[in-house]
């Protein structure tokens, strides 16, 4: 009985595990057990009525609204074959073949075929813009500064296609 008396005076206990008994009985006539118990945390709790909370007015506007809008439909656009013509324009996704990037070029692009969304800045804004003329079948040099150094990259547009919009 002294021990589930011992074990309740334990204050804010929550769960004991099993109970083992190390000194059956002790020299004042008492025993020594050992146990695990979980054991409810207490927590001070600083006085919190009466805070004043300001909660930041939020305006959105229409243009916020159609710029979101704008993104969802560009994630879900459609890439089309341009059919009508060979020359690249800003906009365009060019499917591209790169090759012989220099050392500066090298850098941030590896031979090998990719698409580039032209005017996206994905790539190189500065390379882009160099890709804006450039006809199918017609190999060109991209350059661009990068750190200082010169980077030349040898780009040759494969196919060229264009984003189509999802309608609302």
């Amino acid at each position: 009985a002294s021990c589930r008396e011992a074990i309740a005076s334990i204050e804010h206990l929550l769960h004991v595990g099993d109970v083992d008994v190390v000194t059956p009985k002790t020299d004042d006539g008492g025993f020594v057990c050992k146990f695990d118990a979980e054991i409810e945390p207490v927590i001070a709790t600083p006085e919190y009525k009466g805070i004043e909370v300001t909660i930041p007015k939020v305006e959105v506007t229409d243009d916020d609204v159609n710029a979101e809008l704008e993104k969802r439909r560009e994630r879900h656009a459609v890439l089309t074959p341009v059919e009508d013509r060979k020359i690249v324009q800003d906009g365009d996704v060019a499917f591209v073949t790169l090759s012989a990037p220099n050392d500066a070029a090298s850098k941030f692009c590896v031979a090998g075929t990719r698409q580039i969304s032209v005017g996206k800045g994905y790539f190189n804004a500065d390379m882009e813009k160099q890709l804006v003329g450039a006809e199918i079948g017609n190999p060109i040099n991209l350059e661009a500064k990068i750190d200082d150094a010169d980077a030349i990259v040898t780009c040759e547009v494969n196919e060229i296609k264009t984003r189509v919009l999802p309608d609302l």
